[in-house]
């Protein structure tokens, strides 16, 4: 094996849900419609591979939303990102 020092990889370390208030939904979603939830989980994954994001951690105020994660992190299972899932369970 050749070493071949060290790999760069881009990380966002402080991401958010879209049930967190202060996050800026794209207009027209619907947040009772679960097509809709699934196509931002796809948007947001999207952003995230067009940054070139290898690794990254969502950090969610005062909790985990449970649904959101599972169906972002459905997406970026599709994708080359890293899912460093930490939280209580």
């Amino acid at each position: 094996m050749i070493n071949s020092g060290a790999n760069w990889v881009r990380v966002d370390l402080h991401l958010h849900t879209p049930a967190v208030d202060s996050f800026s939904l794209p207009s027209g979603i619907n947040f009772n419609s679960d097509e809709d939830k699934r196509s931002l989980a796809h948007q947001y994954v999207e952003r995230l591979k067009n940054a070139n994001i290898k690794v990254a951690a969502i950090t969610d105020y005062n909790g985990i939303r449970e649904e959101w994660l599972e169906l972002i992190k459905k997406e970026a299972e599709k994708t080359d990102i890293q899912d460093k899932y930490r939280g209580r369970r």
